[in-house]
């Protein structure tokens, strides 16, 4: 394969272990197949899963045993470190080593800590940490709080004295690319329940509902809720932009790599969405989302394969009231907070944490677009980067350090989104603090004429905005706005090329709120089409 890529794929042992484990021909005869099957196939090594099946099966419980199967795996390691790679002959075959989050606020016997990471250290090539999966049917709630990841892996790494920090970089944070649907009202043929969806069904629930979008700042993740047919409630949460670059962070923070559950399971956006000529354009604004987030596009991820996302009972609990409510609301009653090692772990997923909401049409359009835009928005970015970035193997694995992720990363969310020309005019007139930012070069701007707001008591301010040159955009930006922070700014393209882009870049960095003009100057829907809206 060309690059760097690598492809491993996902092995489970699922079988009972106590002979693999205990009787040094079978642990031999299993070696040797993954090993002639790697060599067969010109895989790069293998992704094991194993941890998670021994201690359901309660064998590490045992002393003996426990060590039996550090013990198979560094066999393993060492069996692949001595085999060159088919497709390279500089690299040994890897081993990537799935491992689950404790589920007790201390280490337990039969839990990965600190002494097997430096145990298999020299045997492992990287340790897939799977750090989603935190709430389930039965105690409802976010997929990965950002508090519970970081505690987890204080957890895994030990102290700074005597732990084994220094081994930070071989471990790969679990981000996750399905969402949940969880019922959180109880009703007539409702009795909890729900479970994990993909993006296909989560682009469903957008269209159906007409949801509003919510960001819930203790877990740092978007959820929206709604009615079923048999008014019984629900709660969605999914992955978005915003919740996948503050993890990227987190994984920065400790000097980690990242491995994404799974690539096939976010959006899957039908072709008729988007005109035909303007694919490419979709193929090159993920990454340009995330670069508008501040984000330095990853060369390559770890992918664990599975068929569907796995369930791991977690330790921070949520409460299993059945007196749910069916307004929203009134849910933060039901889940009672908790505090664990010091630290005030998310146990309610509504109260004062949420943020200002995204409209419906603001949600929709940051996340598939329409048909005569092409528009694709912050959650569709993010999965659509991964999706057709082709250094990313589904079903395979690429290894890296994240890079620089986030220039600056907010401490609460600032809103950005889409709104029509004539909403924005309105709110221009409304809002003292509003602003009609202008980036097209001035040869367009000259060609259809520039929006006049001079009766509304203001004057639209313009930069050009060239995506190489993004620090130099925002430069020129904060000589014109001496108070961002106090700022909305409502940004004007020809079409909608690169507004949403904008809007999102500035949010980032310090401004109160950006809003992108549908359509722009000259589309469909846009400023000049406004005929009552005068021009310069």
């Amino acid at each position: 394969m060309a690059g760097d890529a690598m492809v491993l794929p996902r092995v489970v042992l699922e079988a009972f272990p106590s002979d693999l484990l205990r009787k040094k021909k079978q642990r031999s005869r299993a070696i040797n197949l993954i090993v002639d099957e790697c060599k067969e196939m010109g895989y790069d090594g293998i992704v094991l899963e194993s941890w998670s099946r021994w201690t359901a099966y309660g064998i590490l419980n045992d002393p003996s045993m426990r060590n039996s199967a550090l013990k198979f795996i560094k066999q393993l390691g060492d069996a692949m470190h001595a085999v060159n790679s088919e497709q390279t002959n500089k690299r040994s075959l890897q081993l990537i080593y799935v491992i689950g989050p404790p589920r007790s606020e201390t280490l337990q016997e039969y839990d990965f800590g600190p002494r097997d990471l430096k145990n298999l250290d020299d045997a492992v090539d990287g340790f897939s940490l799977m750090t989603y999966d935190f709430s389930g049917p039965q105690n409802p709630g976010p997929n990965a709080p950002l508090k519970w990841i970081s505690a987890t892996m204080e957890l895994l790494l030990g102290s700074t004295s005597n732990g084994v920090r220094h081994l930070s970089h071989k471990i790969f944070l679990g981000i996750n690319f399905y969402g949940n649907d969880f019922i959180v009202s109880r009703g007539e043929g409702g009795d909890g329940g729900g479970g994990a969806i993909t993006g296909s069904d989560y682009l469903s629930l957008l269209k159906k509902h007409r949801p509003v979008l919510q960001w819930e700042e203790r877990s740092e993740e978007h959820l929206f809720f709604y009615p079923d047919d048999n008014h019984i409630n629900h709660a969605v949460f999914y992955p978005s932009l915003l919740s996948i670059s503050v993890r990227l962070e987190e994984a920065r923070k400790w000097g980690c790599g990242i491995s994404i559950w799974e690539i096939g399971q976010g959006h899957v956006l039908a072709a008729s969405i988007f005109l035909p000529h303007k694919q490419a354009l979709r193929q090159n604004y993920a990454m340009e989302a995330l670069n508008a987030a501040g984000l330095t596009p990853i060369s390559a991820v770890l992918s664990d394969r599975k068929q569907e996302p796995r369930k791991i009972p977690s330790f921070f609990k949520f409460s299993n009231s059945s007196s749910f409510n069916t307004n929203p609301s009134a849910l933060q009653e039901c889940f009672p907070k908790k505090i664990h090692g010091g630290l005030v772990i998310l146990s309610s997923v509504l109260n004062s944490g949420l943020a200002k909401a995204l409209t419906y049409e603001e949600a929709l359009q940051q996340t598939v677009g329409d048909g005569s835009s092409g528009e694709t928005g912050v959650i569709d970015s993010a999965i659509s980067f991964a999706t057709e970035n082709p250094a990313i193997l589904a079903g395979g694995v690429a290894i890296l350090a994240v890079p620089l992720v986030l220039s600056q990363l907010f401490g609460k969310s600032k809103p950005w989104g889409v709104e029509s020309a004539r909403n924005a005019y309105a709110k221009l007139g409304d809002d003292p603090n509003a602003q009609l930012l202008d980036i097209r070069p001035p040869a367009e701007s000259r060609q259809v004429g520039s929006p006049d707001i001079r009766g509304l008591g203001k004057k639209s301010v313009s930069i050009v905005y060239k995506g190489e040159d993004k620090p130099g955009f925002l430069k020129k930006l904060s000589l014109k706005f001496k108070e961002p922070e106090n700022t909305t700014l409502f940004v004007l393209d020809k079409f909608d090329g690169n507004s949403e882009l904008v809007a999102e870049l500035v949010t980032v960095n310090g401004f109160k709120a950006a809003f992108a003009i549908k359509d722009g100057a000259e589309g469909p829907r846009g400023w000049v089409v406004c005929t009552s809206f005068p021009l310069l």
